[in-house]
């Protein structure tokens, strides 16, 4: 009987780390996970890898966490404004602390990482200094791990096995399934529908702020009142968490990054990692990073449209237009910060860096405005360019680019395109039109819904995951 108590114990803590912490559901059982996933031994041996080790038997695993805020968004996916560190040991969930960012970064008063890179356009070396809070500048968020954990462990003495990014989708999800939580110490309900106005409103301009303490203790209370609901549920009740759990890590508001090579890669095979993606046909990765210090990220609307145009030779151009439209009608959610001694908007006007990964050697042809090489990562070249809207405006940006490689043209041929979205995203019209030439047609696609106007084949969908096209045309 002791045994079967200490295996349900097990079990329970791994289910509550799921719905917590997000991608420790791959801990929580297989048998949770079978009918969501192909059953293929490669794919269970990465579950496996991934349950061994966040059971922690042979070693306590340290986790960092990063809570990373998309409102005011960042190349790795948002403002790292709160952390948290916990041990797991033989399947038990100790949580150290959570706390914001600066109780670390303000430990040193001259940042103490400094990092040497030959990815500069040339090769050439370039030393950086980075903190914990500006460690997401990347597009490759592995790369951005690995620096969050090197600082983290620097800042606090604490030795890092594991770093989780999450988004506040996550606690959205939760608070879907538990309801309303009331936090007495600052008179405040949290709901799924409140929660990023609430909190940030009371990190930027509440009680704990103007009295010069850690602003982002709410954070802390509202984490403590959802691990003491969830510890009271079963582990029955855990996995109708699942579903949700499943679709954010799909939508990347959940990734994870391991020291381990071998763990590395299952998180990898799985999809889990928010790395650049290898893909050898037509790719293009995107990114933004705000510079306004407003929370103006769900407020904006984002369209994509793309023209690609195949000639005879096989040769690809591809016209892109990025939209954004802020939704807000003026600034909203005035407040009076502290430390600034003034009034400021939560949400005002939106000013982002976007950053392209495309593949290396596109050739450039045009740009509605600055649009420039800044920087090599994985197999991709990084372009910048920068858009600002106030609120209930929209604007464009257009870019033209020949491919570096040629379509190889025969009597059929297979055209793929991947466009992936980073980590934190809130989503994003796609428009993707295909031109071939005229004495092509369209054999199979595996997308079912689209349009077909003399050769130039269109998709329109909205997503908050990656996309993925596949084409097949022979001649006629």
């Amino acid at each position: 009987m002791g045994k079967s108590v200490k295996k349900n114990n097990s079990a329970k803590s791994l289910a509550i780390a799921t719905v917590i912490f997000a991608i420790l559901i791959i801990g929580t059982s297989l048998g949770g996970l079978i009918d969501k996933v192909v059953i293929k031994s490669t794919k269970i041996g990465d579950y496996k890898i991934l349950s061994d080790y966040l059971l922690a038997q042979n070693k306590p695993l340290g986790v960092l966490l990063l809570f990373e805020n998309n409102s005011e968004v960042r190349h790795g996916g948002g403002f790292i404004g709160t952390v948290g560190f916990i041990d797991i040991e033989k399947g038990a969930i100790k949580p150290k602390s959570i706390r914001s960012v600066y109780y670390y970064d303000h430990k040193a008063e001259v940042p103490g990482y400094y990092e040497e890179t030959t990815e500069g356009l040339n090769g050439e070396k370039v030393m950086n200094t980075y903190t914990l809070r500006n460690s997401g500048v990347n597009m490759d968020w592995p790369r951005n791990a690995r620096r969050a954990a090197n600082i983290f462990e620097k800042e606090s003495g604490m030795s890092v096995d594991m770093v989780v990014g999450i988004t506040p989708d996550i606690l959205k999800s939760m608070l879907q399934k538990t309801g309303p939580i009331y936090l007495p110490d600052y008179r405040l309900t949290i709901t799924a529908d409140n929660i990023m106005e609430t909190l940030q409103m009371e990190v930027e301009s509440g009680t704990d702020k103007a009295q010069r303490d850690d602003p982002k203790s709410v954070i802390t209370s509202l984490a403590n009142k959802l691990i003491g609901i969830l510890s009271q549920k079963s582990i029955g009740e855990l996995y109708g968490y699942i579903p949700d759990i499943d679709r954010l890590l799909h939508e990347r508001q959940i990734v994870a990054y391991s020291k381990d090579l071998h763990v590395e890669q299952a998180i990898k095979d799985l999809g889990y990692s928010g790395g650049l993606k290898a893909f050898s046909g037509d790719y293009m990765g995107f990114s933004e990073s705000s510079g306004s210090g407003t929370k103006t990220g769900s407020y904006i609307k984002r369209d994509l449209s793309r023209q690609i145009t195949i000639s005879d030779n096989g040769e690809s151009i591809i016209d892109i237009t990025f939209e954004r439209e802020h939704l807000a009608m003026e600034n909203l959610y005035r407040y009076f910060d502290p430390e600034f001694n003034g009034y400021k908007y939560l949400v005002g006007y939106d000013q982002v860096d976007i950053k392209l990964a495309l593949p290396k050697g596109s050739e450039i042809i045009s740009s509605s405005g600055s649009f420039y090489l800044a920087d090599k990562e994985s197999s991709y070249d990084i372009y910048i360019f920068g858009m600002t809207v106030q609120p209930s405006e929209k604007k464009a940006f257009n870019i033209m680019y020949k491919q570096p490689y040629s379509q190889v043209m025969g009597d059929t041929f297979n055209y793929t395109s991947y466009i992936q979205t980073p980590m934190g995203t809130f989503g994003i019209g796609i428009k993707d039109c295909v031109q071939v030439p005229k004495d092509y047609v369209l054999l199979a696609s595996n997308k079912p819904n689209f349009t077909n106007s003399l050769g130039n084949v269109c998709y329109d969908t909205d997503t908050s995951s990656d996309y993925f096209l596949s084409l097949v045309y022979g001649k006629k």
